[in-house]
């Protein structure tokens, strides 16, 4: 199987739009770990010391547009595409997944991400791929979203597509659009 891992700021756990909870609910190899900057899960630090898992992050050609507004607090989407990168992206789909265990999303706000990633040495030396996706973001439950971002459902969704793991993407997918009927979201 491929193990999702989503690394989430407490904040995001409580909030409604919060579309890691649907991928956690759908995808039974997801595991959620509330990320904590002075004692770091000792399950996740053991998985990620395998080498055998990726980190989902932007495009490091990403416009600077983009970079800015995520600077300036802005809250585009849940998915760790707004922090820097250390070493050289890589495109999820081209990836040869069959070498990874599975991907550590950050699921939190830009300005979050970008926190926990720069707080978390040990997220730097991990694989680094992105999202390449021609598709618009339908997630439109918060506000000043960046062209090209994608909340953690989509991101997760495409993986799994990517991985052949189909139903559940398309699951996720479906329980995200539910999501965004709902009279509450």
């Amino acid at each position: 199987m491929f193990e999702i891992i989503l690394l989430t700021h407490s904040r995001e756990l409580m909030r409604p739009s919060n579309t890691g909870k649907l991928v956690a609910e759908v995808y039974c190899d997801c595991l959620v770990v509330e990320w904590q900057r002075k004692e770091p899960d000792q399950n996740l630090l053991a998985r990620l010391q395998t080498g055998k898992y990726a980190l989902v992050y932007k495009d490091d050609r990403a416009s600077s547009s983009e970079e800015h507004s995520a600077e300036n607090g802005a809250e585009p989407s849940e998915v760790s595409r707004s922090i820097q990168p250390i070493t050289e992206s890589v495109a999820a789909s081209s990836v040869s997944w069959q070498e990874f265990a599975g991907v550590v999303i950050i699921d939190s706000t830009w300005q979050e991400a970008r926190k926990i990633y720069n707080k978390s040495p040990y997220l730097h030396s991990l694989a680094h791929v992105y999202i390449a996706s021609e598709t618009e973001s339908s997630y439109q439950l918060r506000r000043n979203q960046v062209d090209g971002g994608l909340c953690t459902a989509e991101c997760a969704a495409h993986l799994l597509a990517i991985v052949g793991q189909q139903q559940s993407s398309d699951n996720i997918l479906a329980k995200l659009a539910k999501m965004q009927q709902a009279p509450n979201a």
